[in-house]
């Protein structure tokens, strides 16, 4: 993958970056893959250095309360339950595959509806290159810039809308539904699949914490 020419490019003028994309081999899943998945392995390590626990964590603390003359008095304990790096880092990489995987079904079927060519090869580009902004955010997590998460998914929304269309020619005239069929579905896929991925990450601490 061309990553950085391309994301430099997806920024300052995507459209002639994406009629470049089209004319070029798709890149290959094998070598993006792994790409994809590491920056949630380095949210591992980031985190676990800056001291959070690896495997879900239940910690009680005293509950205080001070009395008229000053002194402390214990009234109770508070139970902290933390998440653990390694089921956030295996629960973001659960949600990386999903996305790509359901996100080439729902280009496929959108540029059936719409009388494109189902070109799988397209289709990964697009899957691909489309949340390359995404992928950046994604590694610059572990240096606290959670920010720019949905920022990035907003221009990874109107890269797909611009790029559908490139990619995949659908039937003439076409052209803008087509687009805003792939966008609004990658969002509501995006959703769907971050919170399935929150809920089995919530369901694993509870089962491991008993």
């Amino acid at each position: 993958m061309r990553f950085w020419p391309r994301l430099r490019g997806l920024l300052l003028s995507p459209r002639a970056t994406w009629h470049a994309i089209a004319a070029e081999p798709a890149p290959s899943l094998a070598r993006a893959i792994p790409l994809l998945l590491l920056p949630w392995l380095l949210l591992v390590l980031a985190t676990t250095l800056m001291g959070e626990p690896v495997l879900p964590h239940r910690q009680a603390h005293a509950l205080m309360m001070q009395r008229p003359d000053g002194t402390l008095v214990q009234i109770g304990t508070q139970t902290v339950t933390r998440t653990g790096s390694l089921a956030v880092g295996l629960g973001g990489m659960a949600f990386t595959l999903a996305w790509l995987f359901l996100l080439q079904r729902m280009i496929l079927d959108s540029a059936a509806r719409y009388l494109a060519v189902p070109d799988r090869a397209a289709a990964r580009k697009l899957l691909l290159y489309a949340p390359c902004s995404l992928w950046l955010a994604l590694y610059l997590l572990p240096v606290g810039l959670a920010i720019l998460l949905p920022l990035a998914l907003v221009h990874t929304i109107v890269l797909a809308r611009l790029g559908a269309p490139i990619l995949l020619p659908p039937h003439p005239g076409q052209e803008a539904g087509f687009g805003r069929s792939v966008a609004f579905r990658a969002a509501l896929l995006a959703l769907a699949v971050a919170g399935a991925t929150i809920a089995a990450v919530v369901w694993v601490v509870n089962i491991s914490l008993g």
